[in-house]
């Protein structure tokens, strides 16, 4: 952990620290559909990392709104039970592994968005 002033820190140390967690957490099985959820998680961080570098926020904001909305429209088409291939599967983890990580982003910079993703 750096030792920087707390306004020094920025969103993009909060993004980086997100990627080193996700790499080296062993909190849970990640075998699991093949790490499928981290494997989205880390797609999101990278995109993440890559455009917090340059956009301004409201830039940023709303392209992430977009994808969060885009991806529940495709969750709401994809079901799960107990006919469904394991491939289904995974692909849902890595869905929600990559929606969750830009809902915590997002959260970092404006707490509603966690509640709030529909306006």
């Amino acid at each position: 952990m750096d030792n920087k002033k707390l306004t020094e820190f920025t969103l993009i140390d909060i993004i980086e620290r997100h990627i080193k967690f996700t790499k080296v957490n062993t909190l849970y099985d990640k075998e699991e559909y093949d790490g499928a959820y981290d494997k989205g998680q880390l797609s999101a961080f990278a995109e993440l990392l890559i455009d917090a570098k340059e956009m301004r926020e409201i830039e940023f904001v709303d392209k992430y709104r977009v994808k969060i909305t885009t991806l529940g429209n495709h969750f709401d088409q994809l079901t799960i039970d107990d006919k469904s291939s394991t491939d289904d599967k995974t692909e849902i983890e890595r869905l929600s592994g990559y929606n969750n990580a830009i809902v915590a982003i997002l959260t970092c910079i404006d707490p509603l968005h966690e509640f709030d993703l529909e306006s």
